[in-house]
């Protein structure tokens, strides 16, 4: 019996290079620990949205953030994630909810906030 549906976003601390979809540091170690979740429980899909912060044009932006996310299916596969991962993005059309922080962050933080990959996990509880 389906008693609910559960979803649920996660901005991932992927970290990405200026203007580059190419993984910092942190942001390998962050798909790491994805695949790692992932793998872990077996995920049969997973959805992951890409996003970016406000400078450049749409058009570029958009571009950006299919990049950026294409990177992180790409790594998450190499590492051995089976799950069927869709992916979409979003340019910089939904900033990052500042509000949800406890203080605020000044605009070099909040366009870091808009760089990034949300995993978007949908279920169903029993």
């Amino acid at each position: 019996m389906l008693r609910e549906v559960e979803v649920l976003s996660v901005p991932l601390p992927v970290r990405f290079y200026t203007d580059e979809a190419r993984f910092t540091s942190e942001g390998e170690a962050a798909v790491a620990e994805l695949a790692q979740a992932a793998n872990e429980q077996q995920l049969e899909r997973l959805k992951l949205v890409g996003h970016a912060d406000p400078r450049g044009s749409d058009q570029h932006n958009l571009d950006l953030s299919k990049r950026r996310v294409e990177a992180v299916r790409a790594e998450l596969m190499r590492r051995g994630v089976k799950a069927h991962i869709d992916v979409e993005w979003k340019g910089s059309r939904q900033p990052f909810d500042v509000t949800v922080l406890p203080s605020s962050p000044n605009q070099e933080e909040r366009w870091a906030l808009d760089r990034r990959v949300e995993w978007v996990r949908e279920g169903q509880k029993d």
